[in-house]
């Protein structure tokens, strides 16, 4: 009578401990799902940062580029005329 009763309250427990794994492993489950979820929205605003970083790098350095083209530009028109200037 006592086996049975504490077989009776083993499987009971084991059903409990059964129950409370699963509930554990869904509930990994979604936090898991949740922190992934997380770090692609992470991952898509750095992008988006990343690519608006990007463009302005590239403005500044098609600008940097005009600028030193005009300054070669100039520089040698100056350079021009002083050979010019010396040769009269």
């Amino acid at each position: 009578m006592q086996k049975q009763e504490k077989d009776k309250e083993r499987k009971e427990l084991q059903i409990k401990i059964d129950k409370l794994l699963a509930e554990n492993k869904e509930e990994r489950k979604k936090i898991e799902d949740n922190a992934w979820e997380n770090i692609d929205i992470i991952k898509d605003k750095n992008k988006e940062e990343l690519a608006l970083i990007i463009d302005a790098g590239i403005s500044s350095k098609a600008k940097l580029i005009e600028v030193q083209g005009n300054f070669k530009t100039q520089k040698n028109a100056k350079e021009h005329l002083r050979s010019e200037i010396v040769e009269k």
